[in-house]
């Protein structure tokens, strides 16, 4: 069933999560800095830090925001693992339905800033994960 209103971060954070499930992190979590609610996954016996953006990232304010927040959080968690999905702007554009978002977030070609591996992609979620996977 479609809600009323806009796609937001945190609506695609059970999508997320299910992805993150089929390739085989043990537990998906939001944890709360402040205000800003990021995702704790784990996954290859590591905690990682995932924090999820809607925007360009190749906009300098967004990007710079974006790691000093990251950043700032893996700090206070001492997590060596993580990425920062940022997710174009277009996402927004999606019906608010559980199906329709879970399609998309699985189709839609994000970019990644992976910490430890140090890598950049741009794919879909379900390919990023495999090409981490591979990496590890």
């Amino acid at each position: 069933m479609a809600r009323k209103g806009r796609i937001t971060e945190l609506s695609l954070y059970p999508a997320i999560k299910n992805i993150f499930n089929v390739y085989g992190a043990s537990a998906v979590q939001e944890v709360k800095f402040g205000t800003r609610p990021d995702l704790l996954v784990e996954w290859f016996g590591e905690k990682w830090l995932v924090s999820v953006k809607i925007g360009n990232p190749e906009k300098p304010k967004l990007l710079k925001e974006a790691m000093k927040q990251y950043l700032n959080h893996m700090l206070e968690t001492g997590r060596k693992y993580g990425m920062i999905i940022f997710y174009l702007e277009e996402i927004r554009k999606t019906e608010l339905s559980e199906t329709m978002i879970e399609a998309t977030v699985e189709s839609t070609k994000a970019y990644f800033i992976v910490m430890n591996p140090s890598m950049e992609l741009r794919k879909t979620l379900p390919d990023a994960l495999e090409e981490i996977k591979r990496v590890l």
